[in-house]
């Protein structure tokens, strides 16, 4: 069963705080940003500048005050540098349907934190935005996202072709979902506190 949370004061989990981005964010975040990761997101290219990272905050805080998305910087709780990004955004045309977007840094990546923070921030969006689902789609060759999604407990949706804004092109991606009600019976626990 997992806990209820609020995110207006952040999130914590055993090793990571969740929290709003913020303009100081930009330069870290953009820092973060090589290649390697960005082939793997629709919309973060590379290379990725201080300007273009304060804009994705911008447009992530306009998201979160109209109550249309939650965002999160990832942080170590032992640290406070961010290591990376996650997005649960409204989808437009199914106001009950959430999309899961994430991504760490290359130093951060294979130590289990995506699954951490994805798995608290999945819980409190479900119930801060009242999604009746939330979906995730990774390009088909990225195996390390779509493993990630099936330990989160979420269910293979199929393939979609995805404008890769980043790219300027489409690409095929499979998606995965998790209904409320399977993540509230779920056997993935979640520990989530506020910061």
């Amino acid at each position: 069963m997992h806990n209820k949370a609020s995110v207006s004061s952040g999130i914590s989990t055993a090793r990571l705080g969740l929290r709003s981005p913020n303009a100081g964010d930009a330069a870290v975040l953009a820092g973060l940003m090589t290649a390697e990761i960005s082939r793997w997101l629709a919309a973060w290219p590379v290379p990725m500048t201080a300007a273009m990272a304060a804009s994705r905050i911008d447009h992530a805080l306009t998201e979160i005050a109209q109550k249309q998305a939650l965002c999160f910087v990832i942080q170590r709780r032992q640290e406070p540098a961010s290591i990376g990004w996650l997005h649960i955004y409204r989808r437009q045309a199914q106001a009950d349907i959430g999309e899961l977007s994430f991504w760490l840094g290359a130093a951060f990546q294979h130590q289990g934190y995506a699954q951490e923070a994805a798995n608290a921030a999945l819980a409190v969006a479900f119930e801060e935005l009242k999604l009746a689902t939330i979906e995730g789609g990774a390009q088909v060759e990225n195996q390390p996202s779509i493993t990630l999604m099936q330990r989160l407990s979420m269910h293979c949706q199929g393939e979609r072709l995805v404008w890769a804004q980043a790219r300027n092109r489409y690409e095929p991606c499979v998606y995965y979902a998790i209904s409320r009600e399977q993540f509230t019976t779920s056997p993935s626990p979640v520990n989530v506190g506020l910061s």
